[in-house]
């Protein structure tokens, strides 16, 4: 297998990954009662494995991270539009990590629906990005 072939694959698992959490993020935003704190983590995940994918699809090699501002600024060295999906992850950038554990409690379906929404926003933007190199 060639590099650029090693790398495609590695890209299309990456975006395998954020598939499984936007799926995720949307039944169980429809369970009944919706779960929010676990739409919103999976959400956060979803926008994060995309953002990993696109760096990967660069050969950029970047450190363990669930910054999704971070990773979006290195995102941007190789296409400045990721500039468009800035609001998106910060709205996501809480919940990579705390709704995990006691403390943050996300109680309106609001806040979880405009999680979900900013997740689809960095899954379709990046998508367009990666055509042509995973099919």
């Amino acid at each position: 297998m060639s590099e650029v072939e090693a790398r495609r694959e590695l890209v299309r698992q990456w975006l395998e990954k954020a598939e499984e959490d936007l799926s995720a993020a949307t039944a169980l935003l429809h369970h009944d009662p919706p779960l929010l704190n676990i739409v919103c983590f999976h959400a956060q995940q979803c926008a994060e494995k995309m953002l990993k994918a696109f760096l990967q699809y660069r050969d950029f090699r970047f450190s363990k991270t669930h910054d999704l501002v971070q990773l979006r600024q290195w995102c941007e060295q190789f296409d400045a539009s990721l500039q468009e999906i800035k609001l998106a992850c910060h709205i996501l950038l809480p919940y990579g990590v705390e709704p995990r554990y006691p403390g943050m409690v996300v109680t309106e379906r609001e806040v979880a629906e405009e999680a979900s929404r900013a997740c689809e926003q960095v899954y379709d933007f990046v998508v367009a990005r990666l055509r042509g190199f995973v099919s």
